[in-house]
């Protein structure tokens, strides 16, 4: 069974603008904010300090996909 991925569009009260949150089963592992006039994205570790290992295809296309909900523009 595959863990599903979830994406987050949301407004942080420490933020000025909307802020796209990815999550992977229940996991928060990373945040993509648009404070500058470029994306940046935030990777988290897990709760215990180590790294998240996921596929990389899956990654890169939930990384776009949650860039375009926050943008509003088709990835």
């Amino acid at each position: 069974m595959t863990t599903p991925w979830r994406i987050e569009v949301c407004s942080p009260p420490d933020r000025d603008k909307l802020v796209g949150e990815l999550w992977h089963g229940e996991n928060d592992i990373a945040e993509i904010d648009q404070e500058s006039a470029q994306l940046h994205v935030t990777i988290f570790a897990d709760r215990n300090g180590q790294p998240y290992r996921l596929p990389l295809d899956d990654l890169i296309a939930q990384l776009r996909e949650a860039a375009g909900r926050l943008t509003g523009r088709k990835p």
